[in-house]
């Protein structure tokens, strides 16, 4: 139905050039902040990110070089990977879906995320942004493309308290998990996301984390 409805967002070039680099085999540090350092106005939110109280660096990160630097490429590519791919979704207005809203949700599941996870696995961090970042992307498709039936979803969960990714599947025979996996795919993104954007919703949190472990 999306697929009819209109073109998918596509994924911004700089995104897929990051995915290509950081999953290369001697790629260089060098190379990855060449290649984000390209977008302006991703390099500074990838910077407004690092320098966020979360990170905990006692001093300002002043380029994206130095953020690979300190963090390594793997991390601050996924960081600029996510950000590129919601800064791929336009604005819409829609009634009954806050895109402000939305957004400000999907950062803090990301960061709230990256805040857990490193102090379980340091190194597994570094994915865990995105799919976060991601997770809910699914939502944003069905308000702008099927706003109707969305609406029908959200006003049946309201009514029968229902959570949202259930009545989405009973309103429409599929839930904004499997819409957003659909998208990731469409986007090339790698099983370790894709999968755990198909499950956010289906399993519990030790699950959840092995995902990032399988492939």
């Amino acid at each position: 139905m999306i697929e009819a409805a209109g073109s998918l967002p596509a994924l911004p070039n700089v995104a897929t050039r990051v995915i290509e680099a950081t999953d290369g085999p001697g790629t260089t540090v060098k190379e990855v902040a060449g290649l984000i350092e390209k977008d302006m106005a991703l390099s500074a939110k990838v910077l407004q990110i690092i320098n966020s109280p979360f990170y905990g660096f006692s001093r300002g990160i002043s380029s994206v070089n130095e953020a690979v630097s300190l963090m390594g490429f793997k991390q601050v590519g996924s960081l600029a990977l996510g950000l590129a791919a919601m800064s791929s979704l336009p604005k819409v207005d829609v009634v009954g879906f806050d895109y402000e809203a939305f957004w400000e949700c999907s950062l803090a599941n990301a960061v709230a995320a990256v805040m857990i996870t490193s102090h379980v696995n340091r190194e597994a961090s570094h994915g865990i942004f995105t799919v976060s970042l991601l997770q809910n992307i699914g939502t944003y498709l069905l308000a702008r493309y099927l706003p109707v039936l969305h609406g029908y979803a959200l006003a049946m969960a309201e009514e029968r308290d229902l959570h949202h990714a259930k009545a989405e599947s009973e309103a429409l025979g599929t839930n904004h998990a499997e819409i957003g996996t659909h998208l990731a795919s469409r986007w090339n993104l790698p099983p370790n996301m894709t999968v755990p954007i198909r499950h956010h919703h289906d399993l519990d949190v030790s699950s959840f984390f092995r995902c990032m472990y399988l492939y």
